[in-house]
């Protein structure tokens, strides 16, 4: 039994080596591709957010597990209190001058509002000035910022009170557009000045069925699926017509817009419409999160893997081809709001995949956010050890990832520059 098992080991290690060696060389790092390099981006004007300036914005990084807690004890607890309630510190103008030191370009601030939101639909004044501070830092660090309704999709659609958030069904969609009416209202009119138009702002994060067998994967045979995505559509428009009609900045604001859990596939079955917009065409893009493929990205289970090989490539190739003809060809551009690979072990395989992640979707013009939840590893839960930042030294973990995560971005950004 060992000597077959030690066989099958040496078999799958020399099928490993075979697949990655397939890839294209050309399409692969060295080690001394990206020293300490300077990103083209890094001393360029900061420029309002338009479709033609939108490869401005580099490649950027969230503040993940910090705004987007939600376990407040109460409408009035301070701030602070929830923002480091998942075990992050809490956030400094050092933190994010050293995210800009290092080729941070874009920060994308998930912000969930149902913890500090009362029955009147109130924000609470303390909270939005603490996420008003640390957009002013992220601008003062000539950042561009993405700004969301993050954790506030409810367990389900029996929502007692009407201010606990948004669920995307008929029961639910009246208190559900209530509350996307009132935040987007408020978030709007706190950042209508001229200073914040380098704000952009996306309208909802992975809205879905919480709780649902398809939570995760929307089946359009499902009628509780297709009634979800009709409710998701509104939802989205009633964001954007609400924004609009804020005044100042936000007449002609770049916003994000997501299908249903945030998915590709949902964006482009079909069944998926971007609001009609009253400032026009190209003032619209698609957000997307893209952990793929998600058996090398997250999955530490039996089915998932370690190598990058040529079925990896071949996955993200068509991935990227497809969210260029469905929406970039359209004249829609897309947002990866989200993407990473969860730290396995395997560094050399997760710097192939990072490198070529970046470059193939920057050159097709595609914007991509790095997902960062402040844990380098996860003991408990390996899928989740998405931390490459660390906030604490205002430092990156491993600055081989951070070389390869800046570099291969703005190589793929050249690339698409050169072919328009």
């Amino acid at each position: 039994m060992a000597k077959t098992r030690k066989t099958f080991i040496k078999s799958m290690l020399l099928l490993s080596f075979i697949l990655v060696s397939c890839v294209d060389n050309s399409r692969m790092f060295s080690w001394t591709d990206y020293g300490d390099i300077t990103p083209p981006w890094q001393d360029s004007e900061l420029k309002a957010v338009t479709k033609e300036t939108l490869m401005d914005l580099g490649t950027g990084w969230n503040l993940g597990n910090t705004l987007d807690a939600h376990n407040a004890d109460s409408f009035s607890d301070e701030p602070q209190n929830t923002e480091t309630s998942w075990g992050q510190p809490e956030t400094t103008r050092s933190m994010i001058e050293g995210l800009a030191k290092s080729g941070i370009k874009t920060v994308r601030l998930p912000v969930s509002w149902t913890p500090h939101i009362n029955a009147d639909y109130e924000i609470n004044a303390e909270w939005m000035n603490r996420v008003k501070t640390i957009v002013d830092w992220c601008i003062e660090e000539k950042m561009y910022v993405i700004l969301n309704i993050h954790h506030d999709n409810y367990i389900n659609d029996n929502m007692v009170y009407a201010f606990q958030g948004f669920y995307p069904t008929e029961k639910g969609k009246a208190k559900s557009l209530a509350f996307v009416e009132k935040v987007w209202e408020q978030v709007a009119d706190a950042f209508k000045d001229a200073k914040y138009d380098k704000v952009i702002f996306e309208t909802l994060n992975e809205p879905r069925l919480r709780g649902h067998a398809h939570e995760w994967n929307a089946e359009m045979s499902c009628p509780e699926c297709k009634e979800a995505v009709k409710v998701i559509n509104e939802l989205n428009q009633k964001a954007v017509t609400t924004i609009r009609s804020r005044g100042g900045v936000n007449t002609d604001r770049m916003i994000m817009v997501p299908a249903y859990v945030a998915s590709p596939y949902a964006a482009w079955n079909g069944s998926f419409k971007f609001p009609d917009d009253p400032s026009g065409p190209g003032k619209l893009a698609l957000s997307v999160h893209m952990y793929t493929p998600y058996n090398f990205t997250m999955n530490c289970g039996k089915d998932g893997y370690n190598t990058f090989s040529i079925q990896t490539r071949d996955e993200l190739d068509w991935h990227f081809n497809m969210l260029k003809s469905n929406f970039i060809d359209k004249g829609y551009p897309v947002i990866i709001g989200e993407y990473g690979a969860t730290n396995k072990g395997n560094k050399e395989d997760r710097l192939i995949w990072f490198n070529y992640y970046l470059k193939e979707s920057a050159s097709r013009g595609i914007i991509s956010i790095l997902w960062d939840n402040g844990q380098e590893r996860n003991n408990e839960n390996p899928a989740e050890a998405f931390g490459f930042f660390n906030r604490e030294t205002c430092q990156w973990y491993d600055k081989d990832l951070r070389n390869v995560i800046i570099g291969a971005a703005a190589e793929g950004a050249k690339k698409h520059a050169s072919s328009m």
